[in-house]
């Protein structure tokens, strides 16, 4: 099952794109066989044997080529019989690479996987458990919310390396102008967005449809997705943030560009002064002070809107252990990913990229993350890393989630622009959701 799972991932994507995988994965091959080829097995004893795993990587090379590459030295100075083969691979090209790989049985020992490619592989099968070769203080070690985000049907799947959590960014100009407070939860946002309309003639936010936006902000009000493998989302709260939704639409507050512009229409809007307040990560300082100068010099940051759950939501990019054919290599494989997510070399990392936010909690009691509201940088950072605690994946990986996601987005947006009412559009995504939870295996409550 788990394979033909994988086999269908695959044949999801275009034949070509496949094609030029398998010849990769055919290169790949050739060169472990050459390097395992310049190994003694004539029977030398196991301490004596030299064991190479591959690790991948996305996108990292060659911005963090000293940093990745001084990584390895050290954890192959700590362990002498492992040798580590760095991989990068293109952000574009990670979701064929790596699904091609675990289907012919030449997947990396350890990778670098984000959210979307991490669940598909968990829910697949595809991907170990690395608590077999952990102790109770390492798996300790991990911020408890983020660490559980990485679990399928009770297991975990990978180790988290490095977050992004949001925060709010906002104009301060126009927040002035129209004399009013930025909006702290989604419950105040139709007052604000009036204000900002009648006085400065722009927007205040610019809610983003793509990927799995809307989902978390469904999540993150506590209304419930799933339950019992049914969908459970035709409650009192849903029906209010439909007509939430279709009120800011109808009244003209938010854009029209929002049904099909996604997060990045809503930054190019930011940066052009159209739109007031901004939901990203600290990262998006970087090209707003880059790409539009003035609009950062009156930006400012805050909170992410408080979510009805406790948490905030976070993405996690992940270490993870793929299933092999061979089982020989897991053990060195969890050693290597257990250094790369430990908490010094996750603050390191942190250091390193200025961007980032780390998974160990050790890592955030470094002075780093404490006393940097000099800059707007600093500021964000501590905000964002005072979110920490209780960040974590809203959304749980599952399989079908794109199609119940494209269902939703659907109904919600046909309810905004008026070609039906909320409730029908909650009866609607009901009907939708439940064909094709019928289809799932491992429905998971959330």
């Amino acid at each position: 099952m788990k394979k033909f799972m994988v086999v269908l991932l695959v044949l999801s994507l275009t034949l070509s794109m496949v094609a030029c995988g398998n010849k990769e994965t055919s290169q790949d091959n050739d060169n472990q066989q050459n390097s395992n080829g310049n190994v003694d097995s004539s029977g030398d004893k196991e301490k004596d044997k030299i064991i190479e795993i591959d690790f991948w990587t996305m996108s990292l090379s060659p911005t963090f080529d000293d940093y990745i590459n001084g990584m390895i030295e050290a954890f192959e100075a700590e362990h002498s019989s492992i040798k580590v083969k760095w991989t990068d691979v293109p952000w574009g090209n990670m979701e064929t690479k790596i699904l091609t790989a675990v289907a012919g049985g030449s997947a990396p020992d350890v990778v670098n996987l984000n959210p979307q490619f991490a669940a598909k592989l968990a829910t697949a099968g595809s991907l170990i458990n690395p608590e077999a070769y952990m102790s109770e203080q390492e798996k300790d070690a991990y911020f408890k919310f983020i660490y559980e985000s990485n679990a399928y049907q009770g297991n975990i799947f990978a180790l988290p390396w490095y977050i992004t959590n949001s925060i709010t960014i906002y104009n301060t100009d126009l927040y002035e102008q129209a004399g009013a407070d930025v909006f702290t939860s989604y419950d105040d946002l139709i007052q604000v967005a009036r204000k900002i309309k009648e006085e400065t003639g722009k927007y205040a936010y610019f809610p983003s449809f793509d990927g799995t936006h809307l989902l978390e902000t469904i999540a993150s009000k506590g209304i419930p997705l799933v339950k019992d493998g049914k969908a459970a989302f035709n409650t009192d709260d849903m029906k209010e943030m439909i007509e939430l939704y279709t009120t800011l639409y109808k009244e003209k507050l938010i854009p029209t560009e929002i049904l099909t512009g996604g997060h990045q229409k809503a930054r190019e809007m930011y940066m052009s002064g159209d739109v007031a307040t901004l939901i990203s990560g600290p990262t998006m300082l970087g090209p707003i002070k880059n790409d539009a100068p003035a609009i950062y010099d009156i930006t400012d940051v805050e909170e992410a809107p408080t979510s009805a759950v406790g948490h905030h939501n976070a993405a996690i990019m992940n270490i993870a252990i793929p299933e092999q054919k061979d089982d020989t290599k897991y053990e060195a494989a969890a050693k290597f990913a257990l250094f790369v997510t430990n908490a010094e070399n996750q603050l390191a990392f942190c250091k390193v990229a200025g961007t980032i936010l780390p998974a160990t909690k050790a890592s955030l009691e470094d002075s780093y993350f404490k006393n940097d509201d000099q800059t707007i940088e600093g500021k964000a950072k501590m905000i964002a890393a005072s979110q920490l605690e209780n960040s974590k994946a809203l959304i749980p990986p599952m399989e079908k989630l794109s199609d119940l996601n494209d269902i939703m987005v659907d109904e919600v947006q046909k309810a905004m622009i008026g070609n039906q009412s909320s409730d029908d559009a909650i009866n609607n995504a009901l009907e939708g959701w439940n064909k094709v939870l019928e289809k799932v295996e491992h429905p998971i409550d959330f």
